[in-house]
């Protein structure tokens, strides 16, 4: 349940402290006193979109903190899939800056919106006066009959795997479409395909024989320039290597005079040993080096081919060819032996469906096991209400497998004894549809052990009687779950195990909406305003009092 809710820097409230209790929760206050800002504020912790306009003005960002007991609602499974701290109390946090950037956090650990949402979802249901349009929503009427079966774990198992059916059929799709078009080329690729293996193209053959062939056209240059380098080295007058061995021996005769020089003797013996290597290494290359008249004209012809190949299919290099080989290696054997796996996915899919229908079937069973039950107790719910001849029935059908099963499902009602079923957006009027919801909110809120649940003014076109019964409705549930209830009616109202009043005030010419308990004696004379108006009478003041001695 949601223990305290702090809103700071929201629209008009500044800073805003409400510590809810268990049970009925009732919120009353003039109209524009700032009730449905409570509501947006719950909303955020909720995962709903922000608006920058709620931000109050000259501030710099909104907060709203939700602290939650959450102990015994099953939710371990959740902060552990997302590596959340689970901690007792649960602390949500919204923060909305002027600059747009909107931050999310679970225990102080920031979170994307889908997964504050994905937990608001489980914690907190903020039901409000449009909300009833959902009625007809066969999503709806689906969650209802689900979570009274207590199939939700079963349907979030089919699921999963119609996901994965629908995944195979688009890949079946897909390789039909493939193999068919490929057919119409068979021919053109299978032309292509021999083109490229007759000729034996291997990775990097064209970067060697462009190195091959530069060498081979230009040896002469090579082996001219080589032999510089050898003469020079080791056989030409005054050559490097001969000045070397006279300065190693001249070298000899300092060290005689100075032990110092030894060192620089050895470093110059070092030198004259790789000035030999590079002289030896340079010979060894050149010797390798000749014209070869037949060998370019053989790679030259190689390189044409390759160069041809690469521009009539439009690529860059060898090894692009080898890889459009490859494709059109694949694309071949799509055509010939490509039946096996198009039978092979065919089979898949016609298994899958085999157990899709089973577990569809076992959904179905269940749904309309307990759809008569649901009805039967939604009617009860709403003679409490002042609905005495509803009539209401799940009307069952098949459908091509979906996302929930193989049902199609609709809501009939009717409030008058005789009359006809029909759809509820079609029949129902405002309070009717109202009551209608409280009813099924009940059976949901209490199937799902859903911790809080918020009712903005859904008492819209009851009165009297009946809105006394409508308050006891949701006492009932309040035993059960915790309930916020934002009413304008004193009959609802009375029946509050706690009690709220949102109202405004100025200071300094700036106006902010506040929210206070209200203790016996205040929650009597707020009734009785509601009763009465502005004036409040005794008689309105006794009233108040038997209605709150009604509970």
């Amino acid at each position: 349940m949601l223990n305290q809710l702090h809103v700071k820097n929201f629209a008009l409230i500044q800073d805003l402290k409400l510590k809810l209790k268990p049970g009925l929760n009732i919120i009353t206050g003039e109209t524009g006193a700032g009730k449905s800002i409570l509501l947006n504020a719950l909303g955020l912790l909720s995962g709903k979109r922000a608006d920058l306009s709620i931000i109050r003005r000259g501030t710099k960002k909104c907060v709203v903190e939700g602290d939650f007991s959450l102990k015994d609602y099953g939710l371990d499974t959740f902060f552990e899939l997302n590596d959340l701290d689970f901690e007792e109390p649960t602390i949500i946090r919204r923060e909305i800056s002027a600059t747009g950037k909107s931050r999310s956090f679970i225990n102080d650990t920031p979170v994307k919106l889908s997964v504050l949402k994905e937990l608001g979802d489980r914690i907190i249901d903020v039901h409000s006066q449009h909300s009833n349009l959902i009625l007809s929503k066969s999503e709806f009427i689906f969650s209802l009959l689900d979570s009274y079966s207590e199939n939700i774990p079963v349907l979030n198992s089919f699921k999963k795997l119609f996901l994965e059916y629908i995944e195979k059929q688009k890949q079946l799709e897909d390789l039909q479409s493939k193999q068919q078009q490929e057919k119409l080329n068979l021919e053109f690729n299978q032309f292509q395909y021999k083109e490229l293996v007759s000729h034996n193209l291997e990775n990097g053959e064209q970067e060697n024989l462009e190195k091959e062939f530069e060498i081979l056209n230009n040896a002469e240059e090579i082996k001219a320039s080589g032999s510089i380098v050898v003469n020079n080295i080791s056989y030409n007058n005054s050559s490097v290597q001969e000045l070397l061995q006279e300065a190693i021996k001249s070298l000899d005769k300092l060290c005689l005079f100075d032990e110092s020089y030894n060192e620089i003797k050895n470093r110059l013996t070092s030198t004259l040993i790789e000035v030999k290597d590079i002289s030896d290494e340079v010979q060894e290359k050149i010797s390798g080096v000749n014209s070869d008249f037949s060998r370019v004209q053989q790679i030259n012809e190689r390189l044409d081919l390759i160069y041809s190949l690469q521009k009539k299919y439009n690529v860059s290099s060898v090894e692009h060819l080898i890889e459009k080989r490859k494709e059109l290696k694949k694309i071949i054997e799509l055509v010939i032996g490509g039946d096996e796996d198009l039978n092979s996915l065919v089979e898949e899919i016609q298994n899958s469906k085999i157990v899709l229908s089973e577990k569809a079937n076992t959904i179905s069973e269940a749904r309309r096991k307990q759809a008569p039950f649901i009805a039967k107790e939604i009617i009860q719910d709403l003679k409490l209400m002042g609905i005495d001849k509803a009539q209401l029935e799940f009307k069952f059908s098949n459908s091509e497998l979906n996302t929930f099963g193989m049902d199609q499902i609709e809501l009939l009602f009717s409030a008058n004894k005789g009359s006809l079923l029909s759809e509820i957006d079609k029949i129902a009027s405002g309070g009717e549809l109202s009551r209608l919801m409280l009813s099924v909110k009940k059976i949901i809120g209490l199937k799902t052990a859903l911790p809080t649940i918020v009712f903005d003014e859904i008492d819209t076109g009851v009165s009297g009687e009946v809105a006394s019964q409508v308050g006891g409705l949701m006492k009932e549930m309040g035993r059960k779950i915790q309930v916020l209830a934002i009413t304008h009616l004193p009959q609802i109202a009375a029946k509050g195990d706690t009690h709220f009043k949102v109202f405004k005030s100025s200071i300094n010419d700036e106006t902010t909406s506040e929210i206070k308990q209200l203790n016996n004696n205040a929650r009597i004379d707020e009734i009785a305003q509601m009763l009465s108006g502005l004036t409040i009478t005794q008689s309105a003041r006794q009233n108040a009092i038997e209605l709150i001695g009604q509970q």
